[in-house]
């Protein structure tokens, strides 16, 4: 169960998430490097879901805004991140 910042549950993941993302977590903490996450599939198959979850595991501190959910969207948020 994947916690709020006050401590109240939100939403769910499966144990391989939390693996996929204690791994992640780990590489940026100790290499201190980046991770791009690519995220594909059909339309609501819930690639959205799977990238906050993700997100959030790695960072409490992510929402929404960090997510980006089609082609023009990303193109921004990697040009205006450099």
């Amino acid at each position: 169960m994947i916690k709020d910042r006050e401590g109240n549950e939100r939403f769910m993941a499966d144990a391989e998430a939390y693996k996929f993302a204690e791994q992640i977590k780990n590489k940026i903490l100790n290499t201190d490097s980046e991770y791009w996450i690519l995220i594909f599939g059909k339309t609501g198959c819930g690639k959205s879901v799977r990238a906050q979850q993700i997100g959030y595991m790695i960072d409490s501190t992510i929402n929404v805004d960090h997510v980006c959910f089609d082609k023009d969207e990303f193109i921004r948020a990697v040009v205006g991140a450099s």
